[in-house]
């Protein structure tokens, strides 16, 4: 017989051999046909036997033994497997794992789909839309990890008369109120995860009104000017957005603003004229004051000094630093003191006390007990 003949049919025996055991033939080998991995898992291919003749499970298990199968990875850069066929996912992305027998011709393959599951969804705590304004704004969510592989998001509105949401996350306003818009994300696998956004609606102001449009001051005096928007239905102004300017500082200058609804205080500093300029959100309104320096009344030039005491008919009272007892003097009655009352014989009067020196002014009319007026009602 020729020696490669011989070579040969011996390498066939052996062949038979290593498929055969206890008269089993093995005459294939099968794996799943796919299997998905998130980055980092790990997991051992069953691996399937058929024989050329039915046998028990007992006689495959021992045939299946006795077969050695070589496992190689069609990019490891995705997932490897070692020699007894488990495999490792190591990055996103697809390969092709294969079993097979030395010969080469008992082989089977897996496809292998590795992912990055979904952990969260990140998104804004809240949204605030405006009715005249801003009536749409998009919510931007995102999954995390950023490198999340096959995420598909989906949103949900709590009430739609409020606020509706579409498929690409779009907020639109439709009423005054709240509600939340729900965010949910399937991810790789069977990961998933969801979030909320809290979304308010209101009217926006389209103008801006103030309390006065302007009024009077003494130096030092202050008044406070409340901020109203328009229309009625519009929401109040927030007091820190609000802005005031003044056209002249050394004049009329705003020392405060008003806690809760918007308001400020301005103050008169020096006489003149001045502008406030109230803005919010683009929206602006002035408030014009006029501010004037104290001059206390003038007693024209006419006074009589004395102890403060004058005594004559009927009784009566003034104050400014001293006492005037008996009102009117009639048929030339006189004023006890230290000086006279030069209108004898006439009905004298006591006008325009200057406080604090005990002296008046005589001008032959009815009696007025006058002082420093009360300032200006503020406005």
């Amino acid at each position: 017989m020729n020696w490669k003949r011989w070579v040969a049919a011996v390498f066939t025996v052996a062949l038979v051999l290593c498929l055969t055991a206890c008269g089993v033939q093995i005459t294939g080998v099968s794996l799943p046909e796919s299997l998905e991995l998130e980055v980092g898992e790990s997991e051992a291919l069953t691996v399937e036997y058929t024989a050329e003749e039915e046998v028990g499970e007992e006689e495959l298990a021992e045939a299946a033994g006795k077969l050695t199968l070589v496992w190689t990875s069609s990019d490891e850069a995705v997932a490897t497997v070692d020699a007894e066929g488990t495999v490792t996912a190591v990055a996103a992305g697809e390969a092709d794992i294969t079993a097979a027998a030395k010969n080469g011709k008992l082989s089977a393959s897996c496809h292998v789909v590795v992912g990055v599951g979904v952990t969260d969804v990140d998104a804004p705590e809240a949204l605030e839309l405006q009715l005249g304004k801003t009536e749409t704004a998009e919510l931007s969510a995102s999954v995390l990890p950023e490198a999340a592989t096959g995420v598909a998001l989906t949103y949900e509105s709590s009430d739609e008369q409020v606020a509706t949401v579409g498929e690409d996350g779009t907020v639109t306003a439709v009423g005054e109120g709240e509600c939340t818009i729900k965010i949910k994300a399937a991810g790789f696998g069977a990961t998933a995860a969801q979030t909320e956004t809290k979304v308010t609606v209101s009217t926006a102001a389209t103008g801006i009104t103030l309390s006065s449009e302007g009024g009077k001051l003494y130096v030092g005096n202050s008044a406070n000017v409340q901020v109203y928007t328009s229309p009625e239905e519009a929401s109040p102004a927030v007091a820190a957005d609000v802005k005031y300017t003044s056209s002249d500082e050394s004049v009329a200058t705003v020392v405060g603003t008003t806690e809760g609804e918007a308001g400020f205080t301005v103050k008169g500093v020096k006489a003149g004229t001045a502008t406030i300029t109230v803005e919010y959100n683009g929206l602006t309104a002035t408030y014009t004051v006029t501010v004037t320096k104290y001059v206390a009344p003038s007693n024209n030039g006419l006074t009589s000094t004395g102890d403060g005491t004058a005594s004559g008919g009927s009784t009566g009272g003034a104050t400014g630093g001293s006492t005037s007892t008996g009102g009117g003097t009639t048929g030339g009655g006189s004023n006890v003191g230290t000086g006279s009352n030069p209108n004898e014989g006439g009905a004298g009067s006591i006008t325009d006390v200057v406080p604090g020196d005990g002296s008046w002014a005589v001008d032959g009319g009815d009696a007025e007990i006058g002082g420093r007026p009360e300032p200006a009602p503020v406005p």
